[in-house]
């Protein structure tokens, strides 16, 4: 070793005398060159610093993905050969330095594994020879990826259904279709299984097909078109004669005698749309109240009979109820056509039994029930906001309730009934109920302690109440101070003040 760097020495000396100009490191480096680059880096094959780095080998792949920078993104995004390659550095493979007409890239065409691209090989493609795909010369790399690259000659749709072939072919041949109808928007049941595709399809034409029957089955609509294009309301796709049509999804399903009925009965002329429901349409012959009623000949009769009448007075704003359900229909209809509108109040038929004179208005039925006059139904507690209680019970209604019920509205508080005996003369006030209970009015609930200012306590409690409020009425405001009352018990003589409390209790 030592010989060799005194021998590179020695040429250097020899070159400088022959070349007095000061020499560059890349030409040192051109002396010490193994061999010519290949023809295409011959242009940079005296700048060795485009490739290499002095004493940094590892960093030799980062100067080549500078030029090559494909490879560089495909090394970077994990994706090519190159990407899937990442474990080697390209010297490996890409030996340089064997002369202009050497070959860098050598590739083994039967032992390559293309599992390490971005394309596998499937089905028929394993046995296809690199040159049908690969173009001689182009890179490997821009092989198309895409079905139409490499069969567009294949293509029988002439591209109208896009390039993604694999939607319907695989890859193991052409003819083996995949293609799944039932997850389009017409899924293909029936005798639409047999045709083929063509029948439906014609001139290669995929997109926007006509869903409707009359799309391909016009020739066979015998109703002209008059039904409209949805054949499926009565026809399935199991044959033209074969007829599903349920007149009970309509909205007149039949029942009764309507079932054996023929359609052309009432479906003149193949008219099937905007047949009238009425009854009076077909059966103005059979009405005997000769139009008066309206043509709803269905709130009193049914299907089944004309003299079979199912009037249900209940779906009325009038329910008949108690002994208003054993009246004659006369009695309040008084014409044979019922098509008379009788009043609903009660007064309107028994005003000649209202004991009050009208005092309580026309509203009966707040009071009394339909089974009787004499059994009345309401409840002063449940049906009004005053409820009543204890003595207020037995009280009859015209001891508080003057003049018209629902004009004069009945005071509540208690001073409107009982002014007369306020002993205290109006001086307490109008809530007699603070110390009054209704049972009784000698039965106080007043509590000195809870309602005043002063609670009673000591022999305080059992003082009578008019030893301190002596008119009676406890309408005076007493003065709180012991003095007040003690003034003659008091054997100081004033002299010690007003405030008892600070010495006696």
């Amino acid at each position: 070793m030592g010989c060799l760097m005194r021998g590179l020495l020695a040429c250097l000396l020899v070159a400088g005398a022959l070349h007095p100009q000061p020499l560059r490191a890349d030409t040192v480096e051109t002396l010490v060159m193994p061999g010519k680059v290949i023809q295409g880096h011959a242009d940079i094959e005296a700048q060795c610093r485009k490739c290499h780095l002095p004493f940094k080998k590892q960093e030799q792949d980062a100067l080549c993905i500078d030029c090559h920078k494909e490879v560089g993104r495909d090394r970077a995004a994990r994706t090519g050969f190159h990407g899937h390659a990442t474990d080697k550095s390209c010297r490996e493979c890409h030996a340089e330095h064997k002369g202009r007409a050497a070959r860098v890239v050598v590739l083994d065409q039967d032992r390559f594994d293309h599992t390490r691209t971005d394309f596998l090989l499937r089905g028929r493609h394993g046995n296809v020879k690199c040159r049908d795909c690969h173009a001689e010369g182009k890179k490997y790399r821009e092989a198309a990826h895409e079905c139409n690259g490499c069969h567009k000659k294949d293509d029988v749709h002439r591209g109208k259904l896009g390039t993604d072939c694999t939607n319907c072919h695989n890859e193991t041949l052409w003819k083996e279709v995949r293609f799944d109808h039932d997850k389009t928007r017409f899924k293909l049941t029936g005798k639409h299984v047999q045709p083929k595709c063509a029948a439906c399809h014609r001139d290669q034409k995929f997109k926007d097909m006509p869903r409707e029957c009359v799309g391909c089955h016009r020739k066979d609509d015998t109703h002209k078109g008059a039904l409209g294009a949805n054949c499926g309301n009565c026809h399935s796709d199991r044959g033209w004669k074969d007829v599903l049509f349920d007149h009970q999804k309509t909205q007149f399903p039949l029942t009764g005698k309507h079932v054996p009925v023929k359609c052309s009965a009432c479906h003149r002329d193949q008219a099937f749309k905007q047949t009238p429901h009425e009854c009076s349409a077909c059966h103005r012959k059979d009405d005997v109240h000769k139009g008066t009623l309206g043509s709803e000949c269905a709130k009193c009769h049914n299907d089944r009979s004309w003299k079979e009448t199912s009037f249900d007075h209940g779906r009325t704003n009038f329910p008949l109820l108690g002994a208003h359900a054993g009246t004659r229909c006369l009695a309040c209809h008084k014409s044979q056509a019922f098509n008379d509108k009788p009043p609903t109040a009660c007064n309107s038929c028994h005003q000649k039994d209202d004991v009050h004179k009208g005092r309580f208005g026309g509203k009966c039925e707040s009071c009394h029930a339909e089974k009787s006059w004499k059994a009345t139904k309401f409840d002063h507690s449940l049906d009004t906001r005053y409820e009543l209680r204890d003595a207020h019970r037995s009280v009859k209604c015209d001891a508080c309730h003057r003049g018209n019920l629902y004009v004069d509205k009945t005071a509540t508080d208690c001073n409107a009934c009982h002014a007369k005996k306020d002993v205290h003369r109006g001086g307490l006030g109008t809530r007699c109920e603070t110390c009054h209970r209704e049972s009784t009015w000698k039965a106080t609930t007043f509590d000195h302690a809870r309602n005043t200012r002063y609670p009673l306590l000591g022999r305080h409690s059992a003082i009578a109440c008019k030893s301190c409020h002596l008119d009676g009425s406890f309408s005076d405001r007493l003065k709180s101070e012991c003095i007040t009352c003690h003034r003659k018990d008091d054997k100081h003589a004033n002299q010690e003040g007003p405030q008892c409390e600070r010495c006696h209790e």
